[in-house]
């Protein structure tokens, strides 16, 4: 036999698969390896290995992007008190100056003479 194509293997299907769940970092991303793992299983089969190395990859992709959602929803709430404090500073700073320009200093030279 003569190939001038390698021909991909389903163990070279899967490992490709699992690369692109492992670099996923979306929900968007997410679909697309479900698509991907829904045409290995009807080009390979149901009774293959691969299918379950991946549904184990899939389902720890699932908790994973559980877990960064919760991490982002954290961190925007410490960034919004945070917002929220540097403002109340601000405010606070814009205040005193204004109360430190309204003060007039005492000194003998504007008392008026009697």
């Amino acid at each position: 036999m003569n190939k001038t194509k390698k021909e991909i293997t389903a163990k070279d299907e899967c490992v490709k698969i699992c690369q692109a769940i492992w670099s996923c970092k979306n929900i968007e991303q997410k679909d697309g390896c479900y698509k991907m793992f829904e045409t290995y299983k009807k080009k390979h089969g149901e009774e293959n290995i691969g299918i379950t190395f991946i549904e184990i990859e899939l389902a720890r992709l699932e908790q994973l992007i559980v877990k960064m959602e919760e991490r982002n929803q954290k961190l925007q709430a410490l960034q919004e008190q945070r917002n929220k404090e540097l403002e109340a500073e601000a405010n606070k700073e814009l205040k005193e100056k204004q109360v430190d320009k309204k003060i007039i200093p005492l000194n003998t030279k504007n008392k008026p003479t009697e």
